[in-house]
């Protein structure tokens, strides 16, 4: 590219001063405090690639303090055309990849690359834009996690990034611009930053501090009194903000102008609510009520979402009701009962266990209750997943299985969770039929009462072929477990 074509060499007019002039207007509380020339690129399918019509563009770090929020905005020189609209959060990642190419990850994933022109003076902006969005990327980090500061008297606002400065472009030293590849154009005057898109970006914007929340102190924590004494108890000592009454921050309409007109701004916010989550009885403390049923739910939901324990001798980690459950069995002793697995509970019983559980009551597994209402619960959490556990692998190879060996290699097909959570369920029912001459549930009849819980049937038109299929699924898990039971030591479940 030419030195004809880069603004900011000879013969071309220089960036527009930014430093009194805002974005919308001298009543804006939006202004740019850092701006340079660049090329703007896009990451497509791992290849740089220019955005949009190519070209030089202007870039600018916009500040707004009336909530001091900022976002990186760029267009082209030539037309105009608005290539960045992006908020600077902590999510953000600026990276120099060379000293004339930066990329740059917005909070939604999106990477763009900035080409800057090889000269002296195109070097010397890359540097201060560089150093100017890490700076505010690292202040938004530490409003996620503050600290007490070590010179209470420093402050953002007086850092030198955060004055507002003007781009004076210098007479380029080389001619060329050593991003990816990148289409030359045909120079035009520029007058001034163009408005910027009646759309011009994200909806909105992401304040990388709590949304004006009003806070007593670095360190003030007030108690929850929607929670119960117990629970209360249960809460970290850790830095929290207050609940109370929430500060609105004035409208903005110049980000929200493509917005649904009929939704009117609010007019009071009040937090009222702090939901914990206990890692240890993977329960939700302080939830709403009408929250607690879905957030706390333990059946019918995928096992990526349920709260889980690493169990020894499994790659992934197993969902806490399972385990729990087995050693509420294993504990009352349940592997001498007769017909364990087979026989079914109380129906009442049953169903005020599951009722319990699923509203994140783990303590209530260690009640002294029929046998059969363990044993039955696990196989209705099988039963009653969203996606059964043997969809995971092919039918075919189901099928085909003829010996413990053909299942071991299917099994080690199966992706994670899934192929923890079998293996859990066969080493349990190794672990069952141990016993089975007292229990009379031998390795074929657990595979005979598990097996069904593992798949359905929908999937299947002609109805034949899903009787044969349940009953090579059954062969299948009869064959995982003889596999189980053949390793020298399975895992031990205490």
């Amino acid at each position: 590219m030419a030195d004809s074509d880069y603004p900011g060499g000879p013969g071309q007019s220089a960036m527009a001063s930014m430093s009194t002039e805002s974005l919308h207007g001298n009543n804006s509380t939006e202004k740019s405090i850092k701006s340079c020339y660049a090329v703007v690129y896009e990451l497509q399918n791992r290849k740089w690639v220019v955005s949009g019509e190519g070209g030089w563009s202007e870039v600018h770090l916009c500040e707004d303090v009336a909530d001091d929020t900022h976002r990186i905005l760029a267009w082209t020189v030539k037309s105009q055309q608005v290539l960045m609209n992006c908020n600077v959060t902590a999510e953000c990642i600026y990276k120099e990849k060379s000293k004339n190419f930066h990329s740059f990850a917005d909070e939604l994933g999106n990477r763009y690359g900035l080409g800057f022109h090889k000269s002296e003076s195109g070097l010397k902006q890359a540097a201060q834009f560089l150093s100017s969005v890490i700076t505010v990327i690292e202040r938004c980090k530490q409003d996620l996690n503050p600290s007490p500061p070590d010179n209470p008297a420093h402050s953002y606002h007086t850092h030198s990034q955060s004055k507002t400065v003007s781009y004076t472009p210098q007479h380029p030293l080389q001619s060329d611009v050593n991003p990816p590849h990148t289409a030359a154009y045909q120079p035009q005057p520029f007058h001034a930053p163009p408005q910027p898109s009646p759309s011009p970006g994200p909806t909105g914007s992401s304040s990388s501090r709590p949304n004006g929340v009003e806070r007593t102190g670095t360190n003030a924590f007030q108690p929850t009194a929607h929670l119960t004494h117990e629970l209360s108890k249960t809460l970290p000592t850790v830095p929290i903000g207050p609940l109370g009454n929430l500060k609105i921050l004035p409208p903005k309409p110049q980000k929200h102008l493509s917005g649904d007109k009929r939704i009117k701004n609010p007019t009071a916010v009040e937090h009222k609510v702090r939901v914990m989550h206990d890692k240890e009885t993977g329960q939700y403390m302080g939830l709403p009520a009408e929250w607690a049923d879905e957030l706390n739910k333990q059946f019918g939901v995928n096992p990526k979402q349920l709260p889980g324990v690493q169990v020894h001798g499994y790659g992934a980690k197993i969902p806490k009701v399972l385990e729990d459950l087995r050693k509420g069995l294993f504990g009352a002793q349940g592997y001498e009962q007769v017909g364990i697995f087979r026989l079914a509970p109380n129906a009442s019983d049953n169903k005020a266990m599951k009722v319990r559980i699923n509203k994140g009551d783990f303590e209530s597994i260690e009640e002294k209750v029929d046998v059969n209402v363990y044993a039955n619960l696990i196989k209705e959490w099988f039963r009653d997943l969203p996606d059964p556990l043997l969809n995971c692998i092919n039918p075919d190879l189901i099928e085909h299985v003829q010996n413990a060996t053909h299942a071991q290699n299917v099994v080690q097909q199966f992706p994670e969770p899934n192929q923890s959570i079998f293996l859990w369920l066969c080493d349990m029912c190794v672990d069952i039929a141990r016993y089975e001459k007292t229990n009379k549930m031998s390795t074929q009849n657990m595979a005979i009462v598990v097996g069904p819980n593992l798949f359905n049937t929908e999937k299947f038109e002609n109805p034949m072929k899903a009787m044969t299929y349940s009953g090579k699924v059954v062969e299948f898990v009869k064959y995982a477990i003889d596999w189980r039971v053949s390793q020298a030591q399975p895992p031990q479940h205490n």
